[in-house]
């Protein structure tokens, strides 16, 4: 599987990572799960609805073990064909309700 990061993805982690030390593991360790289950077992990833693009983009938690029970959020779009996701987002809960769907809509439309 390859990872990519769209530039306003890694400014986000570079941002949270001065925040939250242990969130370079915490991705790292969320890479594998995906790796293994890119678009989710259960309920533990969600299809952004409504967006009108054809690709599939998704929203998960990212535990991060510095902030315990609150978790980030990543958004990311899996491209099964070619084995690919590319990270569009990641930010806390608490400080935004809802991902950045303008942010979607300029890389995939």
């Amino acid at each position: 599987m390859q990872f990519i990061e769209i530039p306003e993805f890694s400014k986000d982690f570079k941002k949270l990572n001065k925040k939250y030390k242990s969130l370079r593991g915490d991705l790292e360790l969320r890479k594998k799960v995906l790796e293994m289950f890119p678009v989710g077992r259960g309920n533990d990833v969600d299809q952004i609805p409504g967006l009108k693009i054809k690709r599939k983009i998704y929203k998960t938690r990212l535990m991060c073990r510095t902030l315990r029970r609150d978790s980030l959020r990543l958004i990311y779009c899996y491209e099964e064909d070619k084995q690919k996701i590319t990270f569009i987002e990641l930010y806390f809960k608490g400080d935004k309700t809802t991902e950045d769907r303008d942010r979607i809509l300029k890389h995939f439309a």
